[in-house]
């Protein structure tokens, strides 16, 4: 981005793709766009070059799935059983924490002042 320094100043930029100018004098923050195309045609055309890029990366992943390693069902089976241990095991101990607070609370607020 670059300043003018004839008078009006004006900043001069690009985003989208697009140039633009905006006045920096006192009063007036209208944008002026320099390729003579609509406001709203730069952003749309961002738009439709990121759903291009997205379309393109979902085509050729069918292609990669060649180099997936598909693990077997004895390897599937224990990161499982491994995976419902792990969370019985959480689930006893957020509950024993749980219990031990409640216990705590109740006694601190049945005692007489």
């Amino acid at each position: 981005m670059k300043i003018c320094i004839t008078r009006p100043k004006f900043l001069i930029g690009e985003d989208y793709g697009a140039k633009y100018a905006i006045s920096v004098a006192r009063g007036n923050h209208n944008g002026l766009n320099l390729n003579n195309e609509p406001f709203w045609l730069s952003p749309t055309k961002g738009f439709i070059r990121g759903i291009k890029s997205l379309f393109a990366f979902l085509a050729e992943q069918p292609s990669q799935l060649k180099y997936i390693e598909w693990p077997g069902f004895q390897n599937t089976l224990k990161t499982a059983m491994l995976t419902l241990v792990l969370v019985a095991m959480l689930i006893v101990g957020l509950s024993s924490v749980d219990s031990g607070l409640w216990y705590l609370l109740v006694t601190i607020l049945r005692k007489p002042a």
